[in-house]
């Protein structure tokens, strides 16, 4: 999955988007049903083309001032009259030791600071009808929705067999602070806000960068990305706040076992080489990484920081010769791939396993492996972005791709997401 868009002509299209937030299409609604049966274990997936019940936007970016937003759609993809979805917004800016500043590594701190890593939860609830797609954009939020009871939309509003309205409810705020890096995660309840297992959401995020101006003056670039949806087994779910994501067998907090399909046990990248030139454009490009556990506690928020995941990358280069490296990661981690292996910053970039100058090739494949820890899977979700220079018409001459990794086998011990 790789979506790269960068062209003037865009800036009607940008400006279409934000003239119109709320988009309803039974069509476009249709087109995003799951493509195969999730019946057990073995055909339930985690996958970014099959509606699920939980939903995970692995990144999430906004920071206005410099012209940067994420829309967020998510669709309602069957007849069902309503469902009700609960959803996280997760921050995880960092924050400089002494001054307090929001950070994403000790370069953007003083001399001598150290950023300290950030995680915090914003939960909200809303309730959408049967096939009704909605989107947002992350640094607004919607304080109603389209068909809400006090005003509604009647060309947006479905109806039932009676002929009378289906109302939404709930809203939707914004993320917490602006600037703002994180994820948000969706899971489908029922109106007691008990977890069920029909699996009919499904999701994308588009991540839009633009400068005001026309002309070499002005630019638009947008990524899209599916959001990864994790099938629930049907008939397993207990309906507790404790969700279980895979495992082979039953455990105390799970004692039916896996309630929801497995992360993987192998997460596979294709990616460029740092400071390779792709051929089409004579673009130079880095990659930023971005990894999400698959277990969070949402229900007191403690250990997330606490809880550390190693992950062990084996890089193949397109001569089949093989490199290695492991790094540790907490709540949320996004880093360039040339700073995994060497310090923060592009000082030590041509000495990275990630550097086209160490491998010799212009792409290659690296399978990232999590580590389990003391029972529990630590399994994790991920997506990379491109940035490929170049690009007269984008707002800094870069034009970005966001691309999908593939998914290979599956945690035997479960991942745990508690809920409030």
């Amino acid at each position: 999955m790789r979506t790269m868009k960068g062209s003037s002509w865009r800036l009607g299209l940008w400006g279409a988007l934000l003239g119109a937030v709320w988009v309803f299409s039974t069509t476009s609604a249709s087109a995003q049903t799951q493509t195969a049966t999730c019946s057990d274990e073995n055909s339930c997936v985690i996958a970014t083309d099959r509606a699920a019940s939980l939903l995970v936007y692995p990144k999430v970016v906004v920071d206005t001032s410099n012209g940067v937003d994420t829309i967020i759609q998510l669709t309602h993809t069957s007849d069902r009259r309503t469902v009700d979805v609960l959803c996280f917004w997760v921050n995880a800016n960092g924050r400089c030791a002494a001054t307090g500043a929001i950070c994403q590594s000790h370069l953007d701190c003083q001399t001598g600071d150290t950023c300290v890593p950030g995680w915090e939860q914003r939960d909200f609830r809303l309730t959408l009808t049967k096939r009704q797609p909605v989107s947002w954009k992350a640094s607004e939020g919607a304080s109603f929705l389209p068909c809400d009871p006090a005003a509604p939309d009647a060309a947006s509003c479905i109806v039932d067999d009676q002929g009378q309205p289906i109302f939404n409810s709930g809203s939707v705020p914004p993320v917490q602070e602006d600037p703002f890096v994180g994820e948000l995660k969706c899971i489908q309840i029922d109106e007691n806000d008990r977890p069920v297992d029909f699996n009919e959401l499904k999701g994308e995020a588009t991540i839009v960068r633009t400068r005001p101006g026309t002309g070499a003056s002005g630019g638009v670039d947008v990524a899209k990305y599916n959001a990864v949806g994790i099938q629930a087994i049907p008939g397993r779910n207990d309906q507790d706040n404790v969700l279980c994501i895979g495992g082979d067998s039953p455990t105390g907090d799970c004692p039916q076992g896996a309630e929801y399909a497995a992360c993987p046990q192998v997460l596979i990248m294709n990616h460029f080489f740092e400071g390779a030139t792709e051929g089409a454009t004579q673009s130079t490009v880095r990659s930023n990484l971005t990894l999400v556990p698959c277990a969070q506690d949402f229900e007191t928020g403690v250990n997330n920081l606490a809880t550390r995941t190693t992950v062990q990358f084996l890089i193949f280069n397109e001569f089949e010769q093989r490199t290695s490296t492991s790094y540790r990661i907490a709540c949320f981690d996004e880093r360039p791939l040339a700073d995994i292996d060497t310090r923060p910053g592009p000082a030590d970039d041509q000495w990275s396993i990630f550097s086209i100058g160490t491998q010799g090739t212009l792409t290659g494949q690296t399978r990232l492996r999590p580590v389990s820890v003391n029972g529990e899977a630590r399994g994790f979700l991920a997506v990379l972005e491109e940035f490929h220079d170049s690009c007269s018409n984008s707002p800094d001459g870069v034009c970005t791709a966001m691309v999908g990794l593939h998914y290979q086998g599956k945690r035997t011990l479960p991942d745990l997401v508690r809920l409030p």
